[in-house]
């Protein structure tokens, strides 16, 4: 597999964290809870995403930045 393989595949699996991300804060029903719940819930949410989706930036960039070093003669 080569790195340009590799790093469309970690950019499209970025994509799709962003996605259930966003569509997964629409909220059709929930139960009453407190708002220090619903904000624990949301810190939660934000961070477990935002982690995954940093990680896979720096290794997109890490990617591009070696690949791009390797390419000039």
């Amino acid at each position: 597999m080569t790195r340009k393989r590799i790093t469309i595949g970690l950019l499209l699996l970025g994509m799709a964290l962003t996605f259930f991300f966003v569509v997964g804060s629409f909220v059709s029903y929930a139960e009453p809870i407190s708002a220090t719940r619903m904000q624990n819930i949301y810190i939660r949410r934000i961070l477990g995403f935002g982690i995954a989706m940093l990680v896979l930036q720096a290794a997109m960039l890490a990617l591009a930045l070696t690949d791009r070093r390797n390419s000039q003669p």
